[in-house]
């Protein structure tokens, strides 16, 4: 994928998606638009989301372009953007493997610590002015309780 396409990750087209993701990271279901990771993470197209598919939606954070925080959202982008895939699949290992509850309150989302660095947060400090900090935890977030389709994954500070 160029790098304005990149840039620009709302006018990416499927195709597109896939060789910038390298093969072998996403399995696909030739005809369905939708592709699973090892860990059976399912990433699937959703006309809910400006992007039109999940994929491009968890790429938004793998950008600063992606988007911006507002006063109660930051707004999460991991470090290494060919890593992604890969990271959150290590997070929804360690999930499984810990047993590791949803957030409270919120049954499809799950903050998950990684034990490391994997990208950064941007947020608004008290005066709305922004700052970014170190983010440790990934959040993945489902799109039905008990299922494995991605909503959405980003880094968080916690």
């Amino acid at each position: 994928m160029a790098d304005a396409a990149k840039a620009n990750i709302d006018k990416v087209d499927l195709n597109d998606m896939v060789d910038w993701l390298g093969t072998g990271r996403l399995t696909t279901n030739t005809g369905s638009g939708v592709f699973e990771s090892a860990e059976g993470l399912r990433y699937a197209t959703d006309i809910h989301v400006a992007e039109g598919h999940r994929i491009a939606h968890v790429l938004k954070h793998t950008s600063n372009a992606g988007g911006a925080p507002t006063l109660n959202n930051p707004f999460g982008v991991f470090d290494s953007p060919a890593e992604t895939f890969d990271l959150i699949d290590e997070a929804w290992s360690i999930r499984v493997r810990d047993n590791l509850p949803s957030n409270p309150g919120d049954p499809v989302a799950f903050e998950i610590p990684m034990g490391r660095r994997v990208g950064t947060e941007r947020y608004l400090d008290s005066n709305g002015v922004e700052q970014t900090r170190a983010a440790e935890h990934i959040k993945v977030v489902l799109m039905n309780q008990g299922d494995t389709a991605i909503r959405t994954a980003y880094p968080v500070y916690r």
